[in-house]
């Protein structure tokens, strides 16, 4: 891991850790260490940027975090408790560089070109039918031509299935070229490969524990991202997680 690999993830901990005492006890997920530590290599988010995060949750530090960097930050969820990142932005003061909307990722009616970063991490594998297919399309066209687009999903074998009550997909290559890349309209810069057999093995164990028992040593999650990190040799035939960077011309 480099040395700005640890300071990314360092200061996503720091960060976390000091916008309530929720945050603090759940941490940050162990998959996001190495999806958001990677988003944030890819792109430098500034003062007056526009960007979208499409599918945080109401407690997500994410947006909050690109929001302090002073980057005009857009969030959309289709559940209504989104508007609770308003109340955690309040308390870091960053308040003014937020907003939150209700809306489906399918069919988000926001401003063609306009948005300078996208992020969609862990999100779109989330969304059944072709809603995956539909959400890039929205992706290709609210993008500015020069802009960025972050997405990450679970890579492996393609399989639709369901776990704690949720849908999700896991995509392989052909998936990741026919689902998400092609209707897009987007270039892909690169595609990093992450959680090789070992690491798929400790989060196998990891989030098949009761959810109480994980969130309550989330604070904790960081650490072991930080050993994994530094061990992962994933590549396209072995990994858990795919990271697709793509852009606009």
């Amino acid at each position: 891991m480099s040395k700005v690999e640890k300071n990314i993830m360092r200061d996503m901990y720091n960060f976390n850790f000091r916008i309530s005492i929720l945050h603090k006890i759940i941490g940050v997920d162990f998959c996001r260490c190495f999806e958001l530590s990677h988003a944030l290599q890819e792109t430098d988010p500034e003062k007056g940027m526009n960007v979208l995060d499409i599918g945080a949750t109401c407690i997500s530090f994410f947006p909050l975090f690109i929001a302090s960097k002073g980057a005009k930050t857009t969030v959309i969820d289709i559940n209504k408790n989104i508007h609770q990142l308003n109340r955690f932005a309040k308390k870091i003061n960053c308040e003014n560089n937020i907003r939150t909307i209700v809306c489906d990722a399918t069919t988000m009616r926001l401003p063609a070109h306009f948005f300078e970063i996208i992020y969609c991490i862990s999100t779109i594998e989330h969304i059944d039918s072709n809603g995956d297919i539909e959400t890039m399309k929205s992706i290709g066209r609210v993008l500015k031509p020069g802009g960025k687009a972050i997405v990450s999903v679970p890579y492996g074998q393609y399989k639709e299935s369901t776990w704690d009550n949720v849908f999700f997909r896991v995509y392989d290559y052909m998936a990741i070229e026919d689902r998400l890349i092609k209707p897009s309209g987007l270039q892909v810069e690169k595609i990093i490969f992450h959680e090789n057999h070992k690491i798929q093995r400790f989060t196998h164990i990891l989030y098949n524990l009761p959810k109480f028992i994980r969130l309550s040593f989330g604070w904790s999650h960081f650490f072991f991202a930080k050993y994994y990190y530094e061990k992962d040799k994933a590549t396209k035939n072995d990994a858990g997680m795919a990271i697709i960077i793509l852009s606009k011309k």
